[in-house]
């Protein structure tokens, strides 16, 4: 059900209020709110991961160590150092400026909108909110509608553990979005595909609101014939590609992999395959299931596209939406299940002789979220990360960069921009502000830098721009006095004899 544009101003008009009363920009209640979060996931873990099972039949570990824990991790690396982030940061000035201090400060933006989406419906939530309320900020977080029973959770129990003057829980359908879209926020944080992305940065753009976008597309894989292991590789892209059934933006889109060890590697998927999810993986409680219908309907439509080149997989189930993870061997380059993002468990693979047949294919197309490199040679490692434009790389894995809260997680061109987790959460929920404290008494001024102009004013203009900067550790009051002082005097004694200035 659709909340009316009145609603949703109003909701927004009193987070405004709030936010202007100043009381989310103190370390105190920023702490107070994380904290909160942090009670929130404990006491309804249980909650959280019945949600995702219903909603995408994800099994508990997925539930609570992929997605919960995952966030217990960046509220543990925020908490232990907002209160250092938070501290204006010092920087060197221009010695002409002496006396004076520079700093830069990291100030709210404002009322957040956070729209989230159906593949991880809480990490993908809470952690964006997490960033927003270790910035200052107020927000609003609207949750996905297609999974009904993680959105029933985010609305009638978040809000018992958050400050509902400024975080507020808003529910609907699509329409919903389009209405919350009309109105003008500080930041939007989106997450989910390319096409509503799109739709999402023209509306901010109507009221020049910075956004961040978190997307996805096409991630390749570039399996080496110097892999470290062949068999770990193979395993770990199968894990990758089944876990969420596929529904992970940074999930292995498509394979390529060396001629030499390319009837080798498929072999492996198949057996990794029926491991990791049995032979009648219909049954598996580890395997999810498509978020709905119409995805479901699409992941056939691939299968029976491509059904001349599968390899190995291709069964699936109305009854509960199944899809088994499916494996297509010597993929047409124009056939359809290459064109665009998959999003779920199909694997198509294509094998290459000389690496450049690579880089060619991949830059021709839009820069993917992750490129993922299986290889011990150093060297075409490094030729592959120079080459190919993506969001982020990973060397014998995938998925993993997810986790790391100490590096920025994000995409570049069509699969987003800006980056967050850790620290970088912080920072995409601020902005620096450059603040200048210069001394106001007379005895310090240059009187040079007033008209009427002459050649001296120039001249000594000239010279003391060409002054060293004064780093930052010597911005220190005292310090700048005297080095004010022996700049004004140098420049007053050079204007005077003319030493300096000829």
């Amino acid at each position: 059900m659709a909340q009316q544009l009145d609603e949703l101003t109003i909701i927004r008009d009193d987070l405004l209020k709030a936010f202007n009363t100043g009381k989310t920009r103190s370390y105190k209640y920023r702490m107070s709110q994380l904290r909160a979060i942090k009670k929130f996931l404990v006491e309804e873990e249980a909650a959280l991961v019945e949600a995702l099972h219903q909603d995408l039949h994800r099994p508990s570990f997925e539930g609570a160590c992929l997605e919960v824990g995952s966030i217990h991790a960046d509220l543990d690396e925020i908490m232990k150092n907002l209160k250092k982030w938070m501290e204006p940061e010092a920087t060197p000035i221009p010695a002409v400026f002496a006396p004076a201090r520079s700093e830069i400060h990291f100030d709210p933006f404002g009322v957040c909108l956070l729209i989230c989406p159906f593949n991880y419906p809480i990490i993908l939530a809470l952690g964006p909110l997490i960033g927003a309320i270790a910035g200052g900020n107020c927000a609003v977080i609207k949750p996905s509608e297609m999974t009904v029973a993680c959105e029933r959770v985010l609305r009638d129990l978040l809000p018992k553990y958050l400050d509902p003057e400024c975080y507020r829980v808003v529910c609907g359908d699509a329409t919903t979005n389009q209405q919350l879209l009309k109105l003008r926020w500080d930041k939007i944080f989106f997450t989910g595909s390319t096409r509503v992305g799109k739709i999402v940065m023209r509306a901010a753009a109507e009221h020049l609101t910075p956004v961040s976008l978190e997307l996805g597309g096409k991630t390749p894989v570039v399996i080496d014939e110097h892999t470290v292991s062949l068999e770990t590789a193979a395993k770990r892209i199968v894990w990758g590609k089944g876990m969420n059934a596929g529904q992970t933006c940074m999930a292995p889109d498509y394979c390529f992999v060396h001629d030499k060890v390319y009837d080798e590697f498929l072999a492996l998927v198949r057996k990794f395959s029926l491991e990791l999810y049995s032979a009648n993986p219909q049954d598996s409680p580890a395997l999810s299931r498509p978020v709905n219908q119409m995805h479901y309907e699409r992941l056939k439509g691939l299968i029976a596209d491509s059904k001349t080149e599968l390899y190995c997989g291709g069964r699936t189930a109305d009854s509960d939406r199944f899809v088994e993870i499916s494996v297509f061997k010597d993929v047409r380059k124009e056939s359809k299940i290459m064109q665009e993002e998959i999003f779920g468990p199909l694997l198509p693979t294509l094998r290459y002789r000389d690496i450049s047949e690579v880089i060619n294919h991949v830059v021709e197309g839009e820069k993917p979220l992750a490129l993922y490199i299986f290889s011990s040679n150093k060297r075409l490692v490094n030729r592959l990360i120079e080459s190919i434009p993506s969001g982020g790389v990973v060397v014998n894995d995938v998925i993993f960069q997810f986790g790391n809260v100490f590096a920025p997680f994000g995409g570049i061109g069509h699969s987003g921009m800006g980056g967050y987790h850790g620290r970088f959460s912080f920072e995409d929920f601020t902005f620096k502000r450059a603040v200048l404290h210069r001394d106001g008494s007379k005895m310090m001024d240059v009187y040079l830098r007033y008209p009427p102009y002459s050649k001296t004013n120039e001249s000594v203009f000239k010279f003391a721009l060409k002054l060293p900067a004064i780093p930052a550790r010597l911005t220190s009051p005292l310090n700048l006095f005297a080095i004010g002082v022996v700049v004004a005097a140098a420049i007053s004694v050079g204007t005077a004899t003319g030493v300096l200035f000829g």
